[in-house]
């Protein structure tokens, strides 16, 4: 099946066989508004999550799968895909980051468009821990180093680390 339809997105979920599919909407099967998490092992499907709008971006570590669709970030837990929390954002082109640690899950995400700010949101405890005014300008990239105690970011003028 998987061979037969476009992906947009596709995330390996940690070091397993289990992939996270986005398709293209090009059928309606494989929809740009549906999560797949798909077994390479048995080459089929394990879970679907639908959304009413386009799949933006997904992450993923052993503890959590994020998300993001339009403007929520919705944080699942991986084990089960069950919905934990989402994060309501007024900024619908967000940048993401998921630090790769199950321990340190640090989610990053920018909640503006004109300003560099971006805020380091606990995925494990759902809250929010605090907010880096990382730039001027708007954010284009985040990411976090895997245990999550150090985030880079880029503008589209200036690259600069910065310690969480």
């Amino acid at each position: 099946m998987i061979e037969q339809f476009g992906v947009s997105i596709i995330e390996l979920l940690y070091s397993s066989s289990l992939l996270l599919l986005v398709g293209t909407g090009s059928d309606p099967n494989f929809s740009q508004r549906k999560l797949t998490v798909w077994s390479t092992e048995n080459n089929s499907v394990l879970c679907e999550t639908s959304f009413m709008y386009k799949i933006e971006a997904v992450l993923a570590n052993k503890a959590k799968t994020i998300a993001y669709v339009k403007d929520k970030i919705h944080i699942y837990n991986t084990t089960n895909m069950k919905l934990a929390h989402s994060i309501n954002i007024n900024y619908m082109q967000s940048k993401i980051g998921l630090a790769p640690s199950s321990e340190n899950c640090y989610l990053a995400y920018t909640d503006s468009g004109t300003e560099g700010i971006v805020n380091i949101f606990d995925a494990n405890l759902l809250s929010l821990v605090k907010t880096v005014a990382a730039h001027k300008s708007c954010v284009a990239r985040i990411a976090l180093n895997f245990d999550g105690t150090l985030l880079a970011t880029c503008s589209e003028k200036v690259a600069a680390g910065i310690s969480v």
